[in-house]
């Protein structure tokens, strides 16, 4: 009985920190960042600290060259090809399309439950031809601001939280950009789909391991003549 208590409060325990959100913040300038913070551990993920630079060692005397050995072909593509013959390309087209309207739904479903927390993004074109900074700039507006609205949405950030800003600069010779975003997710909706995403993977990957003959059709077998 003690047994299962402890179990039960080691379970509790790995919910409770499933429950908490991990915070990542991201940047865009003169250089990418991005930090991971989960309870009071953070991360610094980008740029990657520089790892210190190894000793020179004194170089081996050459070797005789090996002859080049044949290059093995692709494990991946072989299957890909079997299942080819096998089911056809319709088959195939048919198990691809398969797989990507799994990845992009749980996709859709883990963004979703995403929190942006804040959102800076703030665009500045030119260029030294005036006609050309002008079409650039109405380009960019064309796909920045509904791109970010269609973001807003699936997130659910407030007004509050989010700043767009495109201008445009005839001095400026060389369009940049800067972006600061800051979100947040909970590992159990990451966990739960990504279940659900492993669970609906099996039939493809199985069906892609073991694909099925087709089916051959014969042609009717004509009437007797009547004499």
């Amino acid at each position: 009985m003690i047994a299962l208590w402890i179990l039960l409060g080691i379970l509790l325990f790995l919910l409770l920190l499933l429950l908490i959100p991990v915070y990542i913040r991201a940047g865009y300038g003169e250089t990418v960042t991005l930090d991971v913070q989960y309870l009071f551990l953070k991360f610094r993920l980008l740029p990657a600290p520089e790892k210190p630079k190894p000793e020179k060692k004194p170089e081996p005397a050459p070797k005789q060259e090996k002859k080049t050995e044949e290059k093995k072909p692709n494990a991946m593509t072989e299957k890909a090809k079997r299942f080819i013959n096998a089911e056809g390309f319709s088959g195939f087209m048919q198990l691809v399309g398969g797989f990507l309207k799994l990845t992009a739904t749980q996709a859709v479903r883990i963004i979703r439950k995403i929190r942006l927390r804040d959102f800076d993004l703030y665009v500045m074109t030119g260029g030294e031809d005036a006609a050309e900074a002008a079409i650039l700039y109405g380009q960019v507006c064309a796909l920045v601001y509904p791109a970010a609205e269609v973001l807003f949405t699936l997130t659910k950030c407030g007004k509050r939280h989010r700043r767009i800003s495109v201008d445009l600069d005839y001095n400026v010779k060389t369009p940049y950009v800067q972006l600061s975003a800051a979100v947040s997710i909970r590992p159990l909706v990451v966990v739960q789909y990504g279940l659900q995403y492993l669970i609906g993977l099996l039939p493809i990957y199985q069906r892609f391991q073991n694909p099925r003959k087709r089916k051959t059709q014969n042609a009717p077998a004509g009437k007797p003549v009547r004499n």
